[in-house]
């Protein structure tokens, strides 16, 4: 009895036909198949003279079945879902090992998607965006590893590196901090405490900023003082140019603690034609800060000096106190301040403006990824030498940002104040100002920024010469030293 009965010489030939033409692999497989079916047909032969082709043709049926089963071809549309998770896992710990970080990031996230969950993997996650320099994915993925209880030290350490990548020191010392704090074994706090000395000598270097902007604008409707709101708009509409001038620095050696600042700004605003409304002002304070675990506390005192058309207009020294509290994430915060300014007025046509004034200040500031909002209340009352123009605040105020492209950022503010005047001999005035800001920053090199900003103001009061609408558009770019 011969073999090919049982396995026919043409399933050679049918095999070789449906497979891929360049499989080398499969067609000598088959060449192989062949050839040992020749060597059965033979050895068939010499068993029936030996009288034990019974058992020596069921032994070659059984070879022939095994070895004509071929190998698996892979199919060429084969997911990550054929594998286990822990398959994709240790596949991105060995890329990783290799310095592979785009595989190990693939494997990670395949290793997710195939549903594994646990804080190893969202914090290998977050160290293979960081070491990709995708600074947003990496602070997503250690913030889901901060969720884990025995993982928050270690997450916020690796938080702090996020910040001081992106050059935020106070918010890498406030995780840092809180990786101190949480850490269960003395290497990680040591490492805490190395990188909390590392920034307190930066800071001790670099004390001293300066900052100057250019900027060339539109005005609808001129106004002078438009935080005040006391005066009536002009009416008029101009070109103008305005300059800013800014330098800080710290006074003392450890500014990340404790220490005395100094702030010294100049503005310059100049219009084309209405040269009543241009404005020079020299502004200058001192600020003392004390932090308690992570509450900071400021004390400041400020002057102000403005001129108008360039005559002495008015000066107001102020006083005012701050607590800033950071949330549970380091880049969100509470701030409370009360401020008391008195307003000298050295104009004499405006000397009914003059007196004090008190604000106080609740806000809290967000920041997640390439967003941030921020959320204000101001209530600000007055008592001024004249006591109609003495009103009382309320200010609501929002502000949101984000960052659709690493060197872009595009802001949105809104603002509603509402004014109340009682005066004397007449109908109490009430004013209800909206006021809109849609602002986009364009970062270059060398630390250069390009700003365009569009601001809405719309003024309504019941006293007919108080309601304005006025428009403004600026250009500017500006420079940090």
């Amino acid at each position: 009895m011969k073999i090919g009965k049982y396995v026919p010489k043409s399933f050679f030939f049918i095999q070789l036909a449906s497979i891929p033409f360049f499989n080398i692999e499969f067609i000598c497989h088959l060449v192989l198949l062949r050839l040992e079916m020749i060597f059965m047909d033979m050895m068939m032969d010499i068993s029936k003279s030996l009288k034990i082709h019974k058992f020596f043709a069921v032994l070659c049926l059984l070879l022939s079945w095994l070895t004509v089963s071929p190998p698996l071809l892979k199919a060429e549309d084969e997911t990550v879902h054929t594998r286990s998770p822990s398959f994709h896992f240790k596949a991105g710990q060995e890329a990783f090992r290799k310095g592979l970080h785009e595989d190990a990031l693939q494997d990670f996230l395949d290793a997710q998607a195939a549903g594994l969950s646990k804080p190893s993997l969202y914090y290998n996650i977050g160290v293979c965006y960081y070491k990709l320099g995708r600074y947003p994915e990496a602070e997503q993925a250690f913030r889901k590893t901060a969720e884990y209880p025995d993982m928050v030290s270690l997450a916020y350490y690796n938080l702090g590196l996020i910040s001081l990548q992106q050059q935020q020191s106070d918010a890498a010392i406030n995780r840092f901090k809180r990786a101190r704090f949480e850490a269960k074994n003395q290497k990680l706090r040591l490492m805490a405490d190395a990188a909390l000395e590392k920034l307190k000598k930066e800071e001790q270097k670099i004390t001293w900023m300066q900052y100057a902007s250019f900027g060339f604008g539109y005005d609808d409707n001129v106004a002078l003082l438009a935080d005040t709101e006391n005066v009536r708009a002009s009416g008029s509409d101009d070109f103008f140019a305005e300059i800013l001038g800014h330098i800080s620095g710290y006074l003392s050696e450890n500014p990340s603690e404790r220490g005395t600042q100094f702030h010294a700004n100049v503005y310059l605003l100049h219009y084309l034609e209405l040269d009543e409304y241009d404005v020079s002002s020299f502004f200058v304070s001192l600020l003392h800060k004390e932090t308690i675990n992570t509450l900071q506390m400021e004390a400041r005192g400020e002057y102000a000096y403005t001129l108008l058309d360039e005559s002495r207009f008015e000066q107001v020294p102020s006083l005012s106190f701050q607590l800033k509290y950071p949330l549970q994430s380091a880049k969100s915060v509470v701030r409370f301040r009360y401020r008391l300014s008195y307003l000298d007025i050295l104009d004499d046509d405006y000397e009914y403006l003059a007196g004090y004034r008190h604000q106080f200040l609740g806000e809290s500031f967000w920041k997640w990824s390439a967003y941030s909002a921020l959320l204000g209340y101001v209530l600000e009352t007055n008592d001024r030498d004249d006591p109609d123009f003495s009103p009382t605040r309320h200010t609501i105020k929002a502000l949101f940002s984000v960052r659709p492209a690493p060197l872009v950022r595009v802001s949105l503010g809104v603002n509603y104040r509402d004014s109340k005047y009682d005066i004397t001999n007449d109908n109490d005035r009430h004013e209800e100002r909206m006021r809109g800001e849609l602002r986009c920053t364009l970062f270059m090199k060398n630390d250069w920024e390009l700003n365009g900003e569009y601001q809405y103001t719309d003024n309504d009061s019941n006293y007919e010469k108080y309601t304005y609408v006025r428009n403004m558009i600026v250009l500017s770019l500006s420079r940090s030293f």
